[in-house]
């Protein structure tokens, strides 16, 4: 009863935020943004930086993208050239949700992102079309 009173004294028109309208949102896909860049460490070697790429690739914040990124880095990175690798580090700092929305195709990429070199492999390689049930890879 008193939870009642609560909700009914303070649920009040502006206490409810109504849902972002499109041009809202659309302001964090704006292309002006300025894409995010890596902390530069010039004394990292190759195996060193697969090593982290790798771990960064297994812990990024939500199963699904870590996953997809996961399994493909741990087959992919050692062929990977070192330009290919500053590439990866750079698309490893997007944000989460687009990653996971761009390799499923649940998203338009953006022309950025679609001009990585390693994209289209990494694209493919999440429609998973062996049907695997994909597991974490090791660290080793």
């Amino acid at each position: 009863m008193q939870r009642l009173r609560f909700v009914r004294r303070f649920a009040t028109k502006e206490w409810i935020r109504p849902w972002p309208k499109q041009e809202e949102r659309d302001v964090f896909e704006s292309p002006d943004l300025p894409n995010p860049t890596p902390i530069p460490r010039p004394l990292e070697s190759k195996e060193q930086k697969i090593r982290r790429l790798l771990y960064t690739s297994r812990k990024r914040g939500i199963l699904e993208s870590d996953l997809i990124l996961a399994t493909w880095a741990k087959k992919n990175l050692d062929n990977l050239t070192d330009q290919q690798l500053e590439e990866y580090d750079m698309f490893l700092q997007e944000n989460d949700w687009d990653i996971f929305y761009w390799t499923t195709g649940a998203k338009n990429v953006p022309e950025r992102i679609s001009k990585l070199s390693f994209f289209a492999d990494l694209f493919e390689h999440a429609k998973n079309k062996e049907k695997r049930v994909l597991r974490m890879p090791d660290l080793s």
